[in-house]
């Protein structure tokens, strides 16, 4: 089971929930900003592969993103894969 180490019955985190509580810690985000975080990267995935390719990021980057949200560009702000 994979949950918060607060829950009794959880016997494992996994890498993105040990990231979140690490940076929550150190004071780097709120827990609702990296959820918005993880939303918008759910956003930009559209094939839901877990991974953003090239062509998600230059179709999403069209679209008008809210006051407040990240923007990224295919211009190389965000890392791809070959």
């Amino acid at each position: 089971m994979v949950g918060t180490l607060s829950d009794a019955a959880c016997t494992q985190v996994s890498e993105i929930e040990f990231v979140r509580g690490v940076l929550v810690k150190m004071g780097k985000v709120l827990p609702n900003e990296f959820d918005q975080i993880r939303e918008q990267f759910k956003q930009f995935d559209a094939d839901n592969s877990g991974a953003i390719s090239r062509e998600e990021i230059m179709q999403r980057s069209q679209h008008t993103t809210p006051s407040g949200s990240v923007r990224i560009s295919a211009e190389g702000d965000v890392p791809v894969s070959p």
